[in-house]
């Protein structure tokens, strides 16, 4: 469905989130990707076991070497679909299912 028909239909347009704000790494830097800098309360990352300091490198088989990359591999997919979240901690590549949720309203 379109944002449009969404609009028009719910009164808003929703987007999928994992809950995370981030920055980007520099390409100079050893790995590069979205650094989490931070996890809204209750969010799909955090219950997933994200943390702070977390560098996501991929999203389902999806490199992310930006911010912006992260947020297009994310909106790729529906609320409610559950995604494959690839990310460096201390040094280590993990990985975590995280069922994406609607981007919170401010």
């Amino acid at each position: 469905k379109s944002v449009a028909e969404e609009i028009i239909r719910t009164g808003r347009a929703t987007h999928p989130s994992i809950g995370v704000s981030a920055t980007t790494v520099p390409a100079s830097a050893d790995r590069q990707g979205a650094l989490v800098r931070g996890l809204t309360s209750g969010g799909a990352a955090g219950r997933a076991g994200l943390e702070p300091g977390d560098l996501i490198t991929k999203v389902n088989k999806t490199d992310v070497t930006s911010v912006d990359e992260l947020i297009l591999a994310v909106r790729a997919n529906k609320i409610g679909d559950t995604i494959k979240l690839t990310y460096v901690r201390n040094g280590q590549d993990r990985t975590a299912d995280v069922v994406l949720q609607d981007l919170p309203r401010n």
